[in-house]
């Protein structure tokens, strides 16, 4: 993921500006549409399941 930061020196903005490819914001709506379907399997899951289905999430996060 590369983010830019830059800080701005006019006078009209005062919030600093972060720049993203929109690569890594598909990545991340597409995780957030992912995640209430994850946490509906585990709720729904064995127990003995739940952890199973907790550690795919992460690693699908740890992937995009």
């Amino acid at each position: 993921m590369e983010i830019e930061v830059s800080s701005s020196t006019h006078d009209t903005v005062d919030l600093d500006s972060i720049r993203v490819k929109r690569k890594t914001l598909q990545n991340l709506l597409d995780d957030c549409h992912r995640a209430p379907e994850l946490l509906n399997l585990a709720d729904t899951a064995p127990s003995g399941d739940r952890t199973e289905t907790g550690d795919m999430f992460q690693t699908e996060l740890e992937l995009a």
